[in-house]
This record gives C-alpha cells, sequence and structure tokens, in this order.
C-alpha cells in the first residue's frame, strides 16, 4: 500500500488532468462564472496560454466546436437572465464577455462566425425590450427609443461579436444595425461606435466584388452620413413623447454643434473618429472629408468653442493615428492598406501647416525672419 503523502500527490495529478480535459470554453461549464474569474484575474481570456488571442486558441489544441457552442452559450445565458434580472450588473463582468466574445468569434472560420452572428441576432431582437424595426423608420429620434441598461449591455455584447467578424461573414439586416448602431454611439456607447467602424472597414472589401452583398460601401456610408436625425430643441437627450418637433439633422450637423449640446456633439464626433478610422485604414477617399468636419471642430472663425469639444476633437486624432487593440486590428480581420498613416500624414500636413499660419501670423512672420537670417548668415560666410 502506497504511504499517504503519495496518495495525495496521486489524487492532485488525477484531479489536474481532470480539469485540463475540459478548456475554459467547453460548453459544460457555466458561461457567466468563467466570465467572472476573468474578471477577477484567476482566468486569462486563454485560460493561461502564452498569449490572448484567436491564434492562441487553437494553437492550445482547442476545437472549433467548442469556441462556437461557447459563444452560442453565451448568448443563450444572456438571452434568458434578460427575463427575471439585469445580466449585467456586477462591474466588470460586461467587460469581460465582450472580450471573450471577440476573441472567440475571431478565432473561428466564417461559416461558424456566421452561426455565432445569426444566433446572436435571433437573441437580441427577441429578448429586447425595443424593437428593431422602429430603428427603420426615417428620420431617427435618439431620445425616443426606450432602451434599458440592459439593452445597452446585451447590444455592446453584440457590438464586440460585430467587431470581430471576417469581411465575408453575413451580419443579418444590416441596414437597421446601422442605425441601431448610430443611435446607440450618440447616447455614448463607445463599442458602437467601433462597431460600425468596423463594418465600414469590412465593406471596402466588398464594393469592387462581383460577389452580392446586402449593403454596398456607399450605400452603407449613404445610410450613416445622409440619415436625418430628429433631436428635440426642448430636451436633447431625454425622450420626445414619439413627437418630432425637433429639428432634424444629419450627424455631420451634430459633430458641428448644430444641436447646441455639448454631449451629443462629443458623443458625435468620438463615433466619427471610428468611423473614419475604419475608413482611413482601407484607404477610402471620404477620410479626408472627416479630417476637415473635425478640424472645423477645433477651431471656428464665428464663435468660440467649447474646451471638451475642442479635447475630444484632438483625441479624434489620436484614434484615426494609433493602432487599437479593442478593433480595427490583424486580429480582428480589419482591412489594413500599406502605408495608410504615411498617406494620411502627407496628405493633411499642409492643410494643417496653412491653418496655423493663418491662426499664427506672428509664428509665420518669425519663420521667415529665420529663413532670411539663416540665408544672409550662409553668404556672409
Amino acid at each position: 500500500m502506497k504511504p499517504l503523502d503519495q496518495q495525495r500527490k496521486g489524487r492532485g495529478r488525477e484531479s489536474r488532468c481532470a480539469n485540463d480535459a475540459h478548456p475554459p470554453w467547453c460548453p459544460r461549464l457555466n458561461t457567466f462564472r468563467f466570465a467572472r474569474r476573468l474578471r477577477s484575474g484567476k482566468r486569462s481570456i486563454d485560460d493561461g496560454l502564452a498569449s490572448p488571442s484567436p491564434r492562441g486558441i487553437h494553437e492550445n489544441g482547442c476545437s472549433e466546436e467548442f469556441i462556437v457552442q461557447f459563444a452560442v452559450d453565451i448568448w443563450t445565458h444572456a438571452g434568458n437572465c434578460m427575463d427575471f434580472c439585469a445580466p449585467f450588473e456586477e462591474k466588470g463582468l460586461l467587460d469581460a464577455l465582450m472580450n471573450v466574445m471577440k476573441v472567440s468569434v475571431a478565432s473561428c472560420s466564417v461559416d461558424s462566425q456566421n452561426t455565432i452572428i445569426l444566433n446572436a441576432y435571433t437573441v437580441l431582437s427577441s429578448r429586447t425590450n425595443f424593437q428593431l424595426n422602429k430603428v427603420e423608420r426615417i428620420p431617427l429620434t435618439p431620445g425616443q427609443y426606450d432602451i434599458s441598461h440592459r439593452d445597452e449591455s446585451m447590444l455592446s455584447l453584440f457590438a464586440s461579436a460585430v467587431i470581430a467578424v471576417c469581411p465575408e461573414t453575413h451580419i443579418p439586416n444590416i441596414r437597421v444595425l446601422l442605425g441601431l448602431f448610430i443611435i446607440m454611439h450618440l447616447r455614448g456607447i463607445v463599442p458602437a461606435a467601433q462597431a460600425l467602424g468596423s463594418i465600414i472597414n469590412k465593406l471596402a472589401s466588398k464594393s469592387s466584388s462581383a460577389e452580392s452583398c446586402d449593403l454596398t460601401l456607399e450605400e452603407a456610408l449613404d445610410v450613416i452620413f445622409s440619415t436625418k436625425l430628429c433631436i428635440s430643441t426642448s430636451d436633447m437627450s431625454q425622450r420626445t413623447n414619439g413627437t418630432n418637433n425637433g429639428s432634424a439633422m444629419v450627424i455631420t450637423d451634430l459633430c458641428l454643434g448644430g444641436a447646441n449640446d455639448r454631449l451629443l456633439q462629443i458623443n458625435a464626433i468620438c463615433g466619427l473618429s471610428w468611423i473614419g478610422k475604419g475608413l482611413l485604414m482601407c484607404g477610402q477617399e471620404k477620410i479626408k472629408d472627416i479630417a476637415m468636419i473635425l478640424i472645423g471642430c477645433l477651431k471656428t472663425e464665428e464663435q468660440p468653442l467649447d474646451p471638451l469639444v475642442m479635447k475630444c476633437a484632438a483625441d479624434a486624432f489620436n484614434v484615426l493615428m494609433s493602432d487599437s487593440d479593442v478593433c480595427l486590428n490583424k486580429k480582428f480581420h480589419a482591412i489594413i492598406r500599406p502605408l495608410y498613416k504615411q498617406r494620411f500624414f502627407s496628405s493633411m500636413m499642409p492643410v494643417f501647416q496653412q491653418l496655423i499660419t493663418k491662426s499664427h501670423p506672428s509664428f509665420s512672420r518669425k519663420r521667415s525672419c529665420k529663413r532670411e537670417c539663416t540665408y544672409y548668415r550662409q553668404l556672409s560666410g
């Protein structure tokens, strides 16, 4: 008979082997319990893998079938919880679920992504309090829709799945979803703005192909920039009781302060920055128009601008030029044109130089005097 200490060691090895037989994305595990452990730091997204990436999941021997089932289980549990309680009230739980959803979706094939997105859309359309068909009505009225905190959490989770899909993946009812994401990003939900940028970026690969799709890039841009938004003049951020007693304007008007509401303007600029990033990375010319709108938010000769609005517009250029870990990167299948940052910099630098010279004439005179001094110094030498 083995000594007692050896028996204990043997049981420990057996226990560890039994746990290793079921990876964290296995459908037999409780989805939300795993997400809470992610939040608390007891597990990484890939449960201790070398790097939290889609490739790391496959390199460690996880079957795609498990990954798909795990993502589907998240949506099943989330939909069931919507019936009786707020599923994301615990701090950090939603962020953990969004991270896991993005990595899971990004690691799957196009067919598996179609399965996950269709399941997510079914839960979104059947278990949330608002009705998607209301978003089809034009003009959109951001303050009219009764979207609860639970619904916002569900929409953020859906946005995280959209962010991670391949360009070939089918997104159902995409025109209505664009309108929904527009409404959500004007309410300050950043994942909705990131989903808009991701959709625009990946539609660029379809516009020049013969492949049929529900929406082309040009049509999606028309939805985003031409859709009228009815903003109540009495209360910009609250419900308008079903009446269109406000002024109708497009998203660029909101960015330039047409609604006279600072929070709405900041949210619109934030959304425009992610849409612009999606266009910039795939080399679309529309980015120049967006850049000029952002410049208009930095300076105007007609009236002084709010410092917070100007800071948000400056941060938008940082979004355009910086690499992002949360969306629009190679890991999440973004379309990336080589040297897109350099092209944007070289095209915008003359514009910035002209604006700086125009706003600070003394700077231009000092620079001219410096050139003259250098010239005469060279002559005298």
